[in-house]
Protein backbone atom coordinates (compact mmCIF):
# COMPACT_ATOMS: atom_id res chain seq x y z
CA UNK A 1 0.00 0.00 0.00
CA UNK A 2 0.71 3.49 -0.45
CA UNK A 3 2.18 5.38 2.91
CA UNK A 4 2.96 8.76 3.23
CA UNK A 5 4.03 8.52 6.42
CA UNK A 6 7.43 6.55 6.42
CA UNK A 7 9.92 9.94 6.57
CA UNK A 8 7.82 12.54 8.70
CA UNK A 9 9.82 14.98 8.24
CA UNK A 10 9.60 14.88 4.31
CA UNK A 11 5.32 14.26 4.91
CA UNK A 12 5.36 18.11 7.26
CA UNK A 13 7.38 19.91 4.16
CA UNK A 14 5.43 17.77 1.89
CA UNK A 15 2.24 19.42 3.92
CA UNK A 16 3.79 22.75 4.19
CA UNK A 17 4.04 23.11 0.53
CA UNK A 18 0.47 21.69 0.01
CA UNK A 19 -0.87 23.99 1.98
CA UNK A 20 -1.11 27.23 0.26
CA UNK A 21 -2.39 25.27 -2.48
CA UNK A 22 -6.46 25.29 -0.83
CA UNK A 23 -7.03 21.44 -1.78
CA UNK A 24 -8.64 18.83 -0.12
CA UNK A 25 -7.80 15.57 0.28
CA UNK A 26 -7.87 12.35 1.68
CA UNK A 27 -4.85 9.50 2.78
CA UNK A 28 -3.71 6.23 3.56
CA UNK A 29 -2.20 5.46 7.10
CA UNK A 30 -1.13 2.95 9.77
CA UNK A 31 -2.33 3.05 13.09
CA UNK A 32 0.44 5.14 14.39
CA UNK A 33 -0.65 8.42 12.02
CA UNK A 34 -2.31 9.81 15.20
CA UNK A 35 0.62 9.44 17.61
CA UNK A 36 2.50 12.90 16.37
CA UNK A 37 0.00 15.70 17.10
CA UNK A 38 2.03 18.46 14.70
CA UNK A 39 1.99 15.74 12.50
CA UNK A 40 -2.30 16.28 12.71
CA UNK A 41 -2.36 20.33 12.84
CA UNK A 42 -0.36 19.93 9.81
CA UNK A 43 -2.44 17.37 7.62
CA UNK A 44 -5.98 19.20 9.10
CA UNK A 45 -3.75 23.21 7.52
CA UNK A 46 -2.93 21.57 4.73
CA UNK A 47 -6.63 20.64 3.63
CA UNK A 48 -6.78 16.70 4.44
CA UNK A 49 -10.12 16.06 5.56
CA UNK A 50 -10.36 12.09 5.84
CA UNK A 51 -7.45 9.11 7.04
CA UNK A 52 -8.22 5.76 5.90
CA UNK A 53 -6.33 3.58 8.53
CA UNK A 54 -5.28 0.49 8.26
CA UNK A 55 -6.81 -0.99 11.42
CA UNK A 56 -7.37 -4.65 9.94
CA UNK A 57 -8.22 -6.97 12.56
CA UNK A 58 -9.10 -6.44 16.45
CA UNK A 59 -8.30 -9.64 17.36
CA UNK A 60 -4.11 -9.57 18.64
CA UNK A 61 -3.64 -13.28 17.17
CA UNK A 62 -4.65 -12.09 13.50
CA UNK A 63 -2.15 -8.77 13.86
CA UNK A 64 0.33 -10.96 14.82
CA UNK A 65 -0.24 -13.29 12.58
CA UNK A 66 -0.16 -10.52 9.53
CA UNK A 67 3.03 -9.27 10.73
CA UNK A 68 1.25 -5.93 11.60
CA UNK A 69 3.71 -5.00 14.62
CA UNK A 70 2.32 -1.07 14.25
CA UNK A 71 -0.91 -1.79 15.68
CA UNK A 72 -2.36 -1.81 19.35
CA UNK A 73 -6.06 -3.13 19.32
CA UNK A 74 -6.45 -1.32 22.89
CA UNK A 75 -5.49 2.18 21.14
CA UNK A 76 -8.15 2.15 18.24
CA UNK A 77 -10.22 4.15 19.65
CA UNK A 78 -8.15 6.85 20.44
CA UNK A 79 -7.32 7.10 16.89
CA UNK A 80 -10.26 8.15 15.80
CA UNK A 81 -11.12 10.34 18.73
CA UNK A 82 -7.71 12.50 17.76
CA UNK A 83 -8.89 12.33 14.52
CA UNK A 84 -12.61 14.05 15.36
CA UNK A 85 -10.13 16.57 17.19
CA UNK A 86 -9.17 18.31 14.11
CA UNK A 87 -12.06 17.58 12.38
CA UNK A 88 -10.91 14.79 9.74
CA UNK A 89 -12.97 12.15 9.06
CA UNK A 90 -11.85 8.65 10.31
CA UNK A 91 -11.97 5.25 7.90
CA UNK A 92 -10.74 1.91 8.43
CA UNK A 93 -10.12 -1.14 6.75
CA UNK A 94 -10.81 -4.66 8.10
CA UNK A 95 -9.71 -7.77 6.87
CA UNK A 96 -11.73 -11.20 7.77
CA UNK A 97 -10.70 -14.72 7.01
CA UNK A 98 -7.10 -15.44 8.87
CA UNK A 99 -6.39 -18.58 10.34
CA UNK A 100 -6.50 -17.00 13.74
CA UNK A 101 -9.89 -15.89 13.17
CA UNK A 102 -13.38 -17.47 13.99
CA UNK A 103 -16.89 -16.85 13.71
CA UNK A 104 -17.47 -14.66 16.24
CA UNK A 105 -14.91 -12.12 14.69
CA UNK A 106 -17.91 -10.37 12.63
CA UNK A 107 -19.95 -9.63 15.70
CA UNK A 108 -16.96 -8.49 17.78
CA UNK A 109 -15.98 -6.10 15.37
CA UNK A 110 -19.36 -4.12 14.03
CA UNK A 111 -19.22 -3.60 18.09
CA UNK A 112 -15.77 -2.01 18.72
CA UNK A 113 -16.64 -0.26 15.06
CA UNK A 114 -20.00 1.21 16.62
CA UNK A 115 -17.48 2.14 20.08
CA UNK A 116 -14.82 4.07 17.92
CA UNK A 117 -17.44 6.18 16.16
CA UNK A 118 -15.39 5.09 13.15
CA UNK A 119 -16.67 6.94 9.95
CA UNK A 120 -16.67 4.90 8.05
CA UNK A 121 -15.48 1.12 7.60
CA UNK A 122 -13.81 -0.68 4.44
CA UNK A 123 -14.36 -4.49 4.81
CA UNK A 124 -12.46 -7.21 2.71
CA UNK A 125 -12.36 -10.74 2.72
CA UNK A 126 -8.65 -12.31 2.71
CA UNK A 127 -8.13 -13.03 -0.66
CA UNK A 128 -4.98 -15.02 -1.74
CA UNK A 129 -3.80 -13.96 -4.74
CA UNK A 130 -2.01 -15.94 -7.52
CA UNK A 131 1.88 -15.19 -6.67
CA UNK A 132 1.96 -14.39 -3.30
CA UNK A 133 3.17 -16.56 0.07
CA UNK A 134 -0.26 -16.85 1.33
CA UNK A 135 -1.54 -18.01 -2.25
CA UNK A 136 1.71 -20.49 -1.86
CA UNK A 137 0.70 -21.24 1.68
CA UNK A 138 -2.52 -22.22 0.79
CA UNK A 139 -2.27 -24.24 -2.16
CA UNK A 140 0.03 -26.81 -1.02
CA UNK A 141 -2.02 -27.37 2.15
CA UNK A 142 -5.13 -28.30 -0.07
CA UNK A 143 -7.07 -25.06 1.15
CA UNK A 144 -7.93 -23.16 -2.65
CA UNK A 145 -11.23 -23.75 -3.53
CA UNK A 146 -11.23 -21.86 -6.74
CA UNK A 147 -9.15 -21.37 -9.18
CA UNK A 148 -11.59 -18.89 -11.05
CA UNK A 149 -9.45 -15.67 -10.70
CA UNK A 150 -12.65 -13.37 -12.25
CA UNK A 151 -13.82 -13.96 -8.42
CA UNK A 152 -10.69 -12.74 -6.56
CA UNK A 153 -12.19 -9.85 -5.65
CA UNK A 154 -11.98 -9.29 -1.83
CA UNK A 155 -15.74 -10.57 -1.46
CA UNK A 156 -15.57 -14.09 -2.05
CA UNK A 157 -14.04 -17.08 -0.19
CA UNK A 158 -11.72 -18.76 -2.18
CA UNK A 159 -10.12 -20.61 0.43
CA UNK A 160 -10.57 -22.96 3.11
CA UNK A 161 -10.45 -21.27 6.29
CA UNK A 162 -8.86 -22.48 9.39
CA UNK A 163 -11.76 -21.70 12.25
CA UNK A 164 -15.13 -21.49 10.50
CA UNK A 165 -16.08 -23.20 7.03
CA UNK A 166 -16.67 -21.33 4.31
CA UNK A 167 -20.36 -20.86 4.53
CA UNK A 168 -20.06 -19.26 8.20
CA UNK A 169 -16.98 -16.48 6.37
CA UNK A 170 -19.27 -15.77 3.95
CA UNK A 171 -22.42 -15.63 5.89
CA UNK A 172 -20.45 -13.52 8.65
CA UNK A 173 -18.89 -11.11 6.26
CA UNK A 174 -22.44 -10.39 4.56
CA UNK A 175 -24.09 -10.04 8.14
CA UNK A 176 -21.52 -7.10 8.76
CA UNK A 177 -22.16 -5.93 5.93
CA UNK A 178 -26.09 -5.26 6.51
CA UNK A 179 -25.20 -4.85 9.78
CA UNK A 180 -23.25 -1.69 9.20
CA UNK A 181 -25.18 -0.42 6.63
CA UNK A 182 -28.16 -0.02 8.44
CA UNK A 183 -26.03 1.74 11.35
CA UNK A 184 -24.42 3.95 9.05
CA UNK A 185 -27.83 5.04 7.77
CA UNK A 186 -29.00 5.12 11.43
CA UNK A 187 -26.07 7.87 12.73
CA UNK A 188 -26.44 9.41 9.19
CA UNK A 189 -27.38 12.77 10.62
CA UNK A 190 -25.14 12.65 13.21
CA UNK A 191 -21.93 12.49 10.74
CA UNK A 192 -23.03 14.75 8.76
CA UNK A 193 -23.76 17.32 11.21
CA UNK A 194 -20.38 16.57 13.14
CA UNK A 195 -18.19 17.11 9.83
CA UNK A 196 -20.34 20.68 9.16
CA UNK A 197 -17.83 22.51 8.70
CA UNK A 198 -16.64 20.91 5.98
CA UNK A 199 -20.14 22.29 3.99
CA UNK A 200 -18.85 25.85 4.24
CA UNK A 201 -15.29 25.30 3.06
CA UNK A 202 -15.85 23.39 0.00
CA UNK A 203 -20.04 21.98 -0.86
CA UNK A 204 -19.27 19.77 -3.50
CA UNK A 205 -16.94 17.74 -1.56
CA UNK A 206 -19.33 17.38 1.70
CA UNK A 207 -21.99 16.56 -1.09
CA UNK A 208 -19.82 13.66 -2.18
CA UNK A 209 -19.33 12.49 1.42
CA UNK A 210 -22.92 12.75 2.25
CA UNK A 211 -23.91 10.68 -1.09
CA UNK A 212 -21.25 7.95 -0.15
CA UNK A 213 -22.51 7.69 3.43
CA UNK A 214 -26.15 7.08 2.48
CA UNK A 215 -25.03 4.99 -0.44
CA UNK A 216 -22.88 2.84 1.99
CA UNK A 217 -22.19 -1.40 0.70
CA UNK A 218 -25.54 -3.30 0.24
CA UNK A 219 -23.77 -6.75 0.62
CA UNK A 220 -26.70 -7.55 -1.54
CA UNK A 221 -24.99 -5.95 -4.53
CA UNK A 222 -21.87 -7.66 -3.76
CA UNK A 223 -21.06 -10.38 -6.52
Amino acid sequence: DDNLFVDLAYTKKLLDRIKPLKKYFGVQAPTTVTNDEELLVKLQQAGCYAVTVGFQSINAQVIAEAGIRQNRIEKYRDITRKLRKYNIISEGFFIFGFDNEDATAFKATAQLIKEMDLDDAILYLLTPYPGTALFTKLDKAGRIINYDWDKYSWYNCNFKPAKMTVQELEEGFHWILEELNKYYKETFLHRVWKYKHLAFQYPPLTMKIIQNYWNWIDPRALP
